[in-house]
């Protein structure tokens, strides 16, 4: 009987902890600020000996004394604050509450051809120089120029093409050149002592980048503010993985003349032709969640109608559908499944992972190529996100942005 009561008392005491383990994995699982919108409510799991309390702009209501369902219910817009603590005695943790009006977005879905004019040089690598006297030399890497480096002035000059960079060095006198260079942000002075070569030209023995261009997919269009968004990730040089700073950009029509089928290894690609002179927007921000513009044709738009966003906290696993450009400039829904969303990583580009289950998809390209990032992801009538990335092993899955985290940054940079 003894040893009964013990037993007794030791689970008690272990069950006691694995309830309090358990209501503290749920409270920090919470992100510390929640966006709403007038007129719904949110529910949560929440146990004791967790208590909320929203004060007078925002009602926590329980289904039952005994259920760990929690609803949060806004009465007014506006940013307000719920207060977690144990047993209503010892706050621990404050959730901020943003409550606004439902936002809707038109989806894309279109090819769109890009074109990004970085502000700056980015170096993507030095090599050596044969001087007049057949001595190798690397001037460049011997001043500390560094790969993934840029290169914002050249003897005072600023850059804004490597055409420019070319005829400050053929100008510079004795071919030195000084660098008004950023290293993950920070500006550095660099000297560079050109090389006098054949041909009675100096060089630096430096390689540059000033742009790139490609195909992506469009994300939305905000018929309210003219703005747009695309690609759900950045733009990056390819050799440096540096992300380009915008001087300036656009976008353009883009006509899919084929798809290279993505495979295990190889994640396969669209092919498309677009013409400068058919501009239909420009590029003003490239950031980690895609880039931002205002849209000037809104005719290439396949559809007119405005889906209502989802919050995150909205998004959920299951049944979904992507749309995306896979010939000519034809825009088609296709049919996917979000298998995993990721709490952890909660305000990244890689917030769900989703799968495409379409045959007509699967057949046509293998899943998700290069070209499709920025492919609206559509859920219960609303829009939840965009296709950012493609597994290289399996090109049937790829991750997902958030639409509200797209829409956050959009907003915090304006």
């Amino acid at each position: 009987m003894v040893f009964t009561k013990k037993f007794c008392k030791v689970l008690a005491k272990t069950l006691a902890v694995c309830a309090f383990i358990y209501s503290f994995q749920i409270v920090y699982s919470l992100p510390s600020d929640l966006l709403m919108y007038e007129g719904e409510g949110h529910t949560i799991n929440m146990i004791n000996p967790v208590v909320l309390k929203g004060g007078e702009s925002v009602l926590i209501k329980k289904a039952s004394p005994i259920s760990n369902k929690v609803d949060i219910i806004p009465k007014k817009s506006g940013k307000h604050k719920i207060s977690l603590s144990l047993l209503g005695v010892i706050p621990f943790k404050t959730l901020e509450v943003n409550v606004k009006k439902a936002d809707t977005l038109i989806p894309g879905g279109n090819a769109i051809g890009i074109k990004l004019h970085s502000d700056g040089l980015i170096v993507v690598g030095t090599s050596e120089v044969v001087d007049i006297n057949k001595n190798p030399k690397n001037p460049a890497k011997d001043a500390g120029v560094k790969e993934g480096d840029v290169i914002v002035e050249a003897n005072g000059q600023k850059l804004s093409s490597s055409k420019d960079f070319a005829n400050i060095i053929k100008n510079a006198p004795e071919g030195i050149v000084e660098l008004k260079i950023l290293r993950n942000d920070t500006p550095i002075n660099i000297t560079v002592n050109g090389v006098l070569c054949e041909n009675n030209e100096y060089k630096l023995g430096i390689w540059v980048r000033d742009g790139t261009a490609g195909v992506g997919t469009l994300t939305f269009y905000n018929p309210k503010t003219r703005e747009y968004g695309a690609l759900g990730h950045p733009i990056s040089d390819v050799d440096t993985g540096i992300i380009y700073k915008t001087l300036d950009g656009k976008i353009t029509r883009c006509i899919v003349k084929d798809v290279k089928k993505g495979r295990s290894g190889w994640p396969g690609e669209l092919v498309g032709s677009f013409a400068a002179e058919k501009e239909i927007g420009d590029i003003r921000k490239n950031t980690t969640m895609g880039i931002f513009g205002y849209l000037f044709d809104k005719d290439i738009l396949k559809l007119t109608k405005e889906y209502p966003v989802a919050l995150k906290w909205q998004v959920k696993e299951g049944k979904a559908s992507i749309l995306a450009t896979l010939e000519g400039e034809e825009v088609l829904e296709y049919d996917a499944e979000i298998i995993s969303i990721s709490k952890l990583f909660y305000n990244n580009n890689k917030n769900m992972i989703i799968k495409i289950t379409d045959e007509r998809l699967l057949k046509k390209s293998g899943g998700i190529v290069q070209g499709m990032s920025g492919s609206p992801i559509l859920q219960d009538g609303k829009i939840v996100g965009a296709v950012t990335h493609v597994f290289v092993n399996d090109p049937t899955k790829g991750y997902g942005v958030f639409i509200e985290n797209m829409l956050n940054l959009l907003e915090n940079q304006n």
